[in-house]
């Protein structure tokens, strides 16, 4: 099991009047089995049975942070531990790592302990002066001195051993001198049968120009005496934890991302990367969590950039010339194109290659006859890019360009890169055509940042005066695609000039076409009446004009602005007029956009089983038409209905649709529905450290693209999900936020401010205000328009109403939600019966009330939302107070549930329950392993328990079970909710302290 060094926290220090921010001490991640390893070592060395162990791996993969951890683990077991680095700069210096390792612990030993120590082993003295032996006699052969010598050394460390077990660590052996390495050889020769362990470690890229560490190691290994632990690079899961104990929360997605392109794993360049975006204040603290910019600037951390130049610096004038090429080509790059592009023979090409990959910054991938170059780390790239003079660059680009057009015409992507970066040194008639077809390319791809940056390269161009006609058709299509990756105030500018440019032209489809995509933009930017003026103009510029599918479009965007508006009458309207112009045009797009139109119908009559089959019909003819955005829609309908009837394993799988079909359309505009969704879902199925971590990656992301709309909405579930977690303040400066970003305080659309009522409902509940929980309910329309949201404000309102004293309004209000809602919602039949009961309970009718919280309990219960099955088992053990026996169990179990999900006030008050009891409540600890004496866990689940502190992934598990992945998350979901445990390193504490990992008896 991996050890921390920090406790993974970030502190605030003020130093001299300036607020500091310190990251935590990097943990030791992704490492488990290599931990491992070195405990068994160490616990075969202290049995006497010694031998060597070398850490291999490329610059930065965190080799000495390794080494660190078995130097910790040695000391802990009673080892002497002697260690020293080797430098580069004393490389010629004879063993000066071997003087470095003895010489100081050999200095601090009182002088009677070293004389016995040292005694009769006087060729010791050629190399410590301070140990007062005698002078060696000359031999008259420096090759037997030098053996006299090794073998003192030995001796010495065999008489260290005969003490305590020694554990004789060398760092970076590739800088040692070869005295040192020959030295080393002739030791571990000798220690199989001492208490002694040899820790080394080098760089593989270095081992063949170190002077004899590459015969080291394989004569060693040969012998039997040495073997060797490759480092690979992290996979993700360990970066995110690393970035997670830097940062002392989660890492956003988007930095997640970031580092995964740049810093591809490596441990030491992760860590570099994340202090240099935040002190470049481009990666910033905002609450609980962090928030990446979206100007990022390529910062490299200049050790890191020493690191890789002094690299560079051993190269050739011609490896360098190849690596710089490669550079240019973004890292990656066929032999064909590079040789082309360099203008070399094939011979010349291939002995320059064959030294870099000697060198270790250059792989050669196969994939079918292709023979491709790739740069072995992403910074290798940035930093040799860097260093080439603007000029080379351009030439470099334009040669490049010119050996794709021969070669690989239709590389269009990377063709117009190229010609981009070639500035001047292409023809611009040229360049324009293939920016113009890539853009297009891109687009039909869904490749939204590539077709933005081509339109964008291409409208420099047209602005320079070059095919000036095509303006307001680069412009537009510029527009939509920085709409898709989520830039909307840069889109609503270029459409607004290129809407200045078709009324020149007057074009009016194109006209009404801007309108309508100015009008979403706008609403979505909180400008209402900005927005319903574009809509308006559109249709104006329709007027008498034949069907066409443009006034589709703008009738498809009229009925979704009416439904936020509430006004479920006007788009009724609407959705009859999209469907009668969809057969008029027989356009199977139009016909589903006023399928899911309809959906609002079944919506407002709570008839959600008929919603759900018009959404399952949308779709199915989404998918027959070849529609993604539509598909996308239905399936956020879908989910939304299903979490609206209480079902969150479903609602959980249309959300993780929608979420995939957004990012195959590259919008990450569209992934902010889905991912709130998901939030929910987590919230109701109790897996709240996980709706915590979505919340707020999900306002950072809808904060990251300026999307007003999304953040109020994302704002909005954080609150909800901060209320229920007792964090009251937090919850308040989210809601005062959604009035700021969204609308300036008019609350027009309500598909996002009835959500905001929601939470401010609760909010208010939660801090005992009753009155304002009454003010936001009043907020909300008779109408329904947000589903399940509806539900669950009818029963905040009642659950206020009661708190006011007015139970017999809150018991009317629970039976309206109970007999409203269909018999088969499960939900809303719990919701109501709930606050029934607390309603009941205050109107004097206690039997009444422990029968409907009895109902409300089997209910929540039966649709696995283990919080509210929790507030219902602890209101009803407030109620059955008098009867001990029954009513401590289960505020116990609640207090469970609630420290388990970090609902910090509602644990407050099972514990208080329990104390007026008269019972001392369990910690969650104990509470574990009362059950697991209780058999908590399966055979099966122990297996795989096992395996999981063994390090194996998922699949791994699957395969060693010979199950599916599927089935091993299942296992692991229940052992996580029964156990109250919520990742793989608390699973793996626990096991050991349950003592779940011991040999089955």
């Amino acid at each position: 099991m991996q050890r921390h060094q920090g406790e993974g926290i970030l502190e605030n220090h003020l130093l001299a009047g300036t607020s500091v921010t310190l990251l935590a001490q990097p943990s030791l991640v992704g490492r488990n089995g290599e931990v491992n390893r070195l405990t068994t070592l160490l616990a075969r060395t202290a049995r006497r049975q010694g031998g060597a162990l070398f850490l291999v791996g490329e610059t930065g993969i965190g080799k000495t942070r390794l080494a660190q951890e078995a130097l910790t683990l040695a000391r802990e077991q009673g080892f002497l531990v002697l260690a020293s680095p080797a430098y580069a700069l004393e490389s010629g210096l004879a063993y000066a790592p071997i003087l470095a390792a003895f010489g100081p612990f050999l200095r601090r030993l009182d002088s009677a302990r070293r004389a016995r120590l040292v005694s009769g082993l006087v060729d010791l003295g050629r190399l410590f002066t301070d140990l007062h032996l005698p002078a060696a006699e000359p031999l008259g052969d420096p090759a037997l001195e030098k053996t006299r010598l090794f073998e003192t050394v030995a001796r010495l460390l065999e008489r260290l051993a005969q003490e305590r077990p020694v554990l004789l660590f060398l760092d970076d052996l590739h800088w040692a001198d070869p005295a040192s390495i020959e030295l080393l050889h002739y030791v571990a020769r000798g220690v199989a049968d001492q208490a002694v362990l040899l820790l080394g470690t080098y760089r593989a890229e270095e081992v063949d120009t170190a002077r004899g560490l590459r015969s080291l190691v394989t004569s060693l290994r040969r012998a039997g005496l040495a073997e060797e632990v490759v480092l690979a690079r992290l996979e993700p899961e360990a970066v995110a934890e690393l970035a997670a104990g830097m940062l002392g929360s989660a890492a956003p997605d988007d930095l997640l991302t970031l580092l995964d392109a740049r810093a591809s794993g490596t441990p030491l360049f992760v860590e570099g990367l994340i202090r240099a975006l935040i002190d470049a204040d481009q990666l910033r603290q905002l609450g609980e969590g962090w928030t990446l910019g979206t100007d990022l600037a390529p910062i490299v951390p200049p050790d890191i950039r020493d690191l890789i130049l002094e690299r560079l610096r051993h190269l050739d004038a011609t490896g360098r010339r190849v690596l710089d090429l490669i550079a240019v080509s973004g890292g990656t790059v066929p032999h064909t194109v590079l040789r082309e592009a360099g203008e070399w023979s094939d011979e010349f090409l291939l002995e320059a290659v064959q030294r870099l990959r000697t060198n270790g910054l250059v792989a050669e991938d196969l994939t079918g006859a292709e023979v491709t170059y790739t740069l072995t780390h992403p910074l290798i790239q940035e930093v040799a890019y860097a260093q080439l003079p603007e000029m080379a660059r351009r030439r470099a680009h334009a040669a490049t360009a010119d050996a794709l057009e021969r070669l690989r015409p239709d590389d269009l992507d990377r063709l117009a890169r190229h010609i981009h970066a070639a500035g001047p040194q292409v023809d611009p008639r040229r360049a324009l055509d293939v920016l113009l077809a890539a853009g297009e390319r891109a687009a039909e791809l869904y490749a939204n940042d590539q077709a933005a940056r081509h339109f964008g390269a291409a409208l420099a161009l047209i602005r320079e005066g070059h095919r000036s006609k095509s303006l307001p058709t680069v412009l537009e299509r510029l527009g939509e695609a920085w709409e898709r990756v989520g830039e909307t105030a840069a889109a609503a500018a270029v459409w607004s000039e290129a809407l200045a440019e078709y009324e020149q032209l007057r074009d009016v489809p194109a006209q009404a076409r801007l309108r309508r995509q100015l009008a979403l933009a706008e609403w979505d930017r909180g400008h209402f009446a900005s927005a319903q003026a574009h809509l308006e103009a559109g249709f104006q510029a329709l007027a008498g004009r034949e069907p066409s599918p443009v006034q589709a479009d703008l009738l498809h965007i009229q009925e979704i602005f009416l439904r936020r508006l509430d006004d479920s009458q006007g788009a009724h309207a609407v959705a009859q007029e999209l469907a009668t112009l969809a057969e008029q045009l027989e356009s199977p797009k139009i016909l589903v956009e006023a399928a899911l139109a309809q959906v609002g119908l079944y919506v407002e009559r709570l008839d959600f089983a008929g919603a759900r089959e018009a959404s399952l019909h949308s779709l199915s003819e989404a998918e027959a038409a070849h529609e993604p955005i539509l598909v996308q829609r239905a399936h956020d309908l879908l989910a939304l209905l299903a979490y609206t009837v209480g079902d969150h394993a479903l609602a959980r799988h249309y959300a993780q649709l929608s979420l995939a079909t957004a990012h195959r359309l590259g919008a990450p505009v569209l992934e902010a529905h889905p991912r709130v969704r998901l939030v929910l879902v987590d919230l109701m199925a109790g897996k709240w450290d996980e709706a915590v971590r979505e919340s707020a990656a999900v306002v950072a992301l809808a904060r990251r693209l300026s999307f007003a709309r999304g953040i109020a909405g994302a704002l909005s579930i954080q609150a909800l999900t901060q209320a229920y977690r007792g964090d009251l303040e937090a919850a308040a400066r989210s809601l005062a936020e959604t009035q700021a970003v969204f609308g300036g305080g008019a609350r027009q659309d309500h598909h996002i401010f009835n959500q905001v009522a929601v939470a401010e409902m609760a909010l208010a509940l939660e801090q005992g205000d009753a009155a304002s929980a009454q003010d936001a309910g009043e907020k909300l329309q008779e109408q329904p328009t947000g589903g399940g949201f509806f539900l669950q404000a009818l029963a905040l309102i009642a659950e206020a109403q009661n708190l006011v004293g007015e139970p017999e309004r809150a018991l009317a209000s629970a039976q309206d939600l109970i007999t409203q809602a269909p018999p088969d919602n499960v939900f809303a039949f719990a919701l109501g019966s709930r606050v029934a009961g607390l309603a009941q309970l205050a109107l004097g009718q206690p039997t009444a009330a422990l029968m409907s919280m009895e109902q409300a309990l089997r209910a929540f219960t039966a649709a696995e939302m283990p919080f509210e099955a929790a507030r219902v088992r602890l209101d009803w053990a407030t109620a059955n107070a008098s009867e001990v026996a029954a009513a401590a169990p289960a505020a116990q179990e609640s207090l469970t549930t609630f420290e388990r999900l970090g609902a910090k006030r509602y644990a407050r008050r099972a514990r208080r329950l329990l104390h007026q009891l008269g019972i001392h409540p369990r910690s969650p600890l104990q509470t574990r392993q009362t059950r697991s004496d209780g058999a908590a866990v399966s055979p099966r689940e122990r297996e795989v328990i096992r395996l999981v502190a063994e390090d194996l992934t998922n699949a791994e598990i699957a395969e060693r079970l010979i199950i599916s992945p599927r089935t091993v998350t299942t296992h692991l979901d229940r052992i996580y909710t029964r156990l109250g445990i919520n990742s793989r390193t608390a699973l793996v504490r626990y096991a050991l302290e349950a003592g779940l990992l011991l040999p089955n008896p």
